[in-house]
């Protein structure tokens, strides 16, 4: 049966059924979740079964447009979705990858251009290095929990692990790439029963930053591990060569500043 809006129904009768909840179970195996009408498909959106006596039951299903609300399955406990954003970042660079592509004497042809290691924009006074877009990911993953778990002390501990970073792998991302950024959710009322069935949309907040283990500085050709969330950082010393004062990086630190944090016990899923 097809009606105006695009919208259509399937007629099924069951028989052997113990009651209508069986028959509908049944009916969720067997009825296509996909009806093709015309050029288009039309999504399973609802079962309607009633009992004719005698064991049978009559039964319709309805199918409806995918972008009808009505089509989107009942979220059930811990089950997600992502929203995402990709848009990229800004980073502030001190130091050139692989250094100086080019160096010209621009006052005095008798004072060559120092090496300065890769440090970008020296004033004569400090290396203020350049800003840079770099890949920048952020998403927010909706989680619906059981409405029994969403109450202060839920809150509280979202609160508390935000800023974390991950120290297992988590949804195809390695230790220490993932920064927890926050929750933000809606509890609404109980309902008269005093006790809420259907499971809450929770939104959890993250950014990503890729681990490196590729890094080199200056002049020491050894490749320098970093996980995504620590911070690197190149300590300059001033050099002078041919009357010229100027900076070299000569120390490299990697430090840890989020604390760790195991993601999928935490949040139940992943």
């Amino acid at each position: 049966v097809t009606n105006k809006d695009g919208s259509a129904t399937s007629k099924w009768i069951v028989r052997g059924a113990g009651d209508e909840y069986e028959a509908q179970s049944h009916l969720e195996q067997v009825c296509p979740v996909a009806l093709a009408l015309g050029l288009n498909f039309l999504i399973r959106q609802k079962i309607r079964v009633q009992h004719q006596g005698a064991g049978i039951y009559l039964a319709s299903v309805d199918y409806g447009p995918e972008d009808d609300p009505k089509s989107e399955k009942a979220p059930e406990p811990l089950e997600h979705k992502f929203a995402f954003d990709t848009t990229g970042g800004k980073h502030k660079l001190s130091l050139a990858e692989g250094g100086d592509l080019f160096r010209q004497w621009a006052y005095s042809p008798s004072i060559a251009p120092p090496d300065l290691k890769g440090a970008m924009n020296y004033d004569g006074k400090k290396v203020h290095g350049v800003d840079i877009t770099v890949p920048n990911l952020e998403f927010t993953i909706t989680v619906f929990y059981s409405p029994a778990v969403i109450n202060i002390t839920f809150v509280q501990e979202m609160g508390r692990k935000t800023g974390r970073v991950n120290s297992d792998p988590w949804l195809g991302f390695q230790p220490g790439e993932l920064l927890f950024l926050g929750a933000a959710g809606d509890v609404p009322i109980p309902s008269l029963r005093g006790q809420k069935i259907k499971p809450i949309p929770i939104q959890l907040k993250f950014a990503a930053s890729e681990n490196r283990a590729d890094l080199v500085v200056g002049s020491n050709p050894a490749q320098i591990t970093k996980e995504g969330w620590d911070y690197m950082w190149v300590r300059y010393e001033r050099m002078e060569n041919g009357g010229l004062d100027f900076p070299v990086p000569v120390h490299v630190y990697v430090d840890r500043v989020y604390p760790r944090l195991a993601f999928k016990p935490f949040f139940k899923f992943g």
